[in-house]
């Protein structure tokens, strides 16, 4: 996922879906819908050494350096 940090720098988050929500609502008379992904996301920092392989053009993560923020929601 892309995402813009504090700073305004940009960063792609990598994490596995854990569980999909959907929620429907009544707003001013329009029935809306919002996707909840619920993920355990890998530690983007140079910390979790998420790095992409020049060679063969994919991204390598490191599976056991967890992201420890509380954002556990991704919203489609």
């Amino acid at each position: 996922m892309k995402s813009v940090g504090e700073n305004g720098d940009n960063c792609d988050f990598y994490g596995v879906i854990q569980n999909i929500i959907e929620i429907s609502y009544t707003y001013l008379d329009y029935e809306k819908t919002v996707v909840l992904f619920y993920c355990d996301w890998f530690d983007p920092s140079l910390r979790g050494t998420t790095k992409v392989n020049p060679k063969t053009n994919t991204v390598d993560i490191k599976m056991n350096r967890r992201y420890q923020a509380f954002d556990l929601f991704s919203m489609a």
